[in-house]
């Protein structure tokens, strides 16, 4: 793997193919996949951050940048992907934004990975 030299990144909402981005010297370096229902609930599926742009701390600011425009929205969240519960294991500030609701009836069905349901559901 090798890391490129960094210019400073730039994060944005690409509302027309679902998804929040993450440009370095306007290519993109990574993304979050969602899928948006009632205007309000957004269902995060997918992470992915090219190879030459992993452990730099991309994943995490994407996740942050994400989450605090879903906020601003005041959206509720539905963690699918293990890359954002991951995330959110390590920022319980963002807990307010995932929708209980759903996420006990996702639970109950034995298909979601993670800690998350168990630290939100307790």
């Amino acid at each position: 793997m090798v890391h490129r030299s960094m210019s400073e990144p730039t994060f944005r909402l690409d509302a027309e193919n679902d998804r929040y981005v993450v440009e370095i010297d306007g290519e993109v370096a990574g993304y979050t996949e969602y899928h948006l229902r009632g205007h309000k609930h957004y269902f995060f599926y997918h992470t992915e951050l090219l190879d030459d742009y992993a452990g730099q701390g991309l994943g995490s600011k994407l996740a942050r940048f994400a989450l605090d425009d879903v906020r601003s929205k005041d959206g509720l969240i539905v963690p699918l992907c293990p890359f954002i519960a991951n995330w959110m294991d390590k920022h319980t500030d963002y807990d307010d934004l995932v929708d209980v609701m759903i996420m006990k009836r996702i639970h109950k069905t034995g298909e979601y990975p993670g800690d998350l349901v168990e630290r939100i559901l307790g």
